[in-house]
């Protein structure tokens, strides 16, 4: 059946998105062409991209069809780290985030819901807990390996990371060009306006509420360590008086080991689920990034390095539970749009943060390290918040009892 081609498809297709070559080294790259807070500004940029363009790409894929949204997504990413890679200045940096925003913004939600759809086309919708673990657990695993590399490479050249990168998204260009759209059950598609007003009446349920506001913080949370933890290092390096040690490579092996450690957490994830239950292993995930933001705020130490290395293990844990709770809750035909607006909040709140951090730091600070300590402590002090509040929400959710999709 071409449903079961898809679904098979799609796993090369998360693979080839997972190979994050440029992860280890993108903030070293950006930094060798313009200064810190551009960076941080350069980084906003990309986040108020997507808020321009998730929403509409969501309600896009529910509309006219995953795959040809896919293909618009995996068309952007090529652009986008061929803009990367031939960059010379601000102006091809800020294009070739835009790009990005606009690959990431299409992928977003359609991928899981392609997913979905041609496993429930093909009769084996049981199989989607199981596979959407294999699928976190092979993406990071894969990511482990393309940062690696990635690392390695920028030892010699920092963008030829961004040539693998453009590799990567044709491969995964490729597998959306031989996926077939699953068939979904015939449904009526309002007017724009009229799914946006149905998804968010959505949140008038508890347990997707409480969802929605976790996926917000952890997407502030999971981005903070991800961004300061390259110029974290290289702080460390030089202050150990290490110039020796390639900071590439450095930041190319702390990537590695910190994916290959969360792809063995998230081989376990639906385990752990069951054992702890959905909440505490949800909040387990926000309190363990919390206190490794903490920790990075406040002293540049080797042994916080190596506390870094869980930073991935947040995100290991949350993927697969938070799909398996949330997608068969939402109807098909407004599966893509809803995820894309959890996503927007999401970003959108981290981007009004890098915008806030890239005022403070731009004529307050006179070294790497002050640039970075600032927004990690504002980060720390998010987290606890976030948390108090998650925990006082979380009773009675019910989130572990099994849902039947409506779609």
């Amino acid at each position: 059946m071409r449903e079961d081609r898809t679904a098979e498809l799609y796993l090369y297709y998360r693979g080839c998105l997972d190979a994050h070559f440029w992860l280890p080294v993108f903030f070293l790259y950006f930094n060798e062409l313009v200064e810190v807070p551009q960076v941080l500004l350069i980084e906003a940029v990309y986040y108020a991209s997507i808020v321009t363009l998730e929403i509409p790409s969501g309600y896009f894929s529910d509309r006219f069809g995953r795959r040809f949204t896919l293909l618009i997504a995996t068309t952007c990413l090529v652009g986008s780290f061929s803009a990367f890679f031939f960059a010379s200045g601000i102006e091809s940096l800020f294009m070739g985030q835009v790009l990005l925003a606009a690959g990431l913004a299409f992928n977003s939600g359609t991928d899981t819901s392609l997913h979905y759809d041609s496993l429930a086309a093909s009769g084996r919708r049981s199989e989607y807990a199981q596979r959407e673990g294999i699928v976190a657990r092979n993406g990071l695993f894969i990511g482990a390996f393309a940062a690696l590399v990635g690392g390695l490479a920028g030892a010699y050249s920092l963008r030829i990371a961004y040539g693998l990168s453009i590799l990567s998204a044709l491969g995964a260009l490729l597998a959306v060009l031989l996926m077939r759209e699953p068939s979904r059950a015939e449904c009526a598609h309002p007017e724009f306006l009229g799914q946006l007003k149905d998804c968010l009446s959505y949140l008038k349920k508890k347990p997707i509420a409480w969802i929605f506001s976790l996926v917000v913080l952890m997407t502030i949370l999971n981005h903070i360590p991800y961004m300061f933890y390259q110029p974290y290092l290289k702080e460390l390096v030089l202050g150990m008086s290490l110039e020796s040690l390639s900071t590439p490579v450095l930041t190319g092996l702390v990537a590695a080991a910190s994916l290959i450690i969360a792809s063995i957490v998230a081989s376990r994830t639906i385990e752990i689920t069951q054992k702890f239950g959905t909440v505490t292993t949800l909040l387990s995930a926000a309190l363990i990034q919390t206190v490794i933001i903490g920790l990075m705020a406040i002293v540049i130490n080797p042994m916080i390095a190596l506390i870094i290395l869980l930073r991935a293990v947040p995100r290991a844990l949350m993927m697969a539970p938070i799909n398996v709770c949330l997608v068969p809750r939402i109807p098909s035909s407004k599966r893509a749009t809803y995820l894309s607006i959890q996503s927007l909040v999401g970003r959108i709140s981290f981007a009004a943060y890098l915008l806030m951090m890239s005022w403070i730091t731009t004529d307050s600070t006179s070294s790497t390290w002050a640039a970075i300590q600032l927004p990690l402590i504002v980060g720390f002090g998010m987290g606890i918040g976030g948390l108090l509040l998650l925990f006082t929400l979380s009773r009675n959710l019910g989130l572990d009892q099994q849902s039947k999709d409506s779609g």
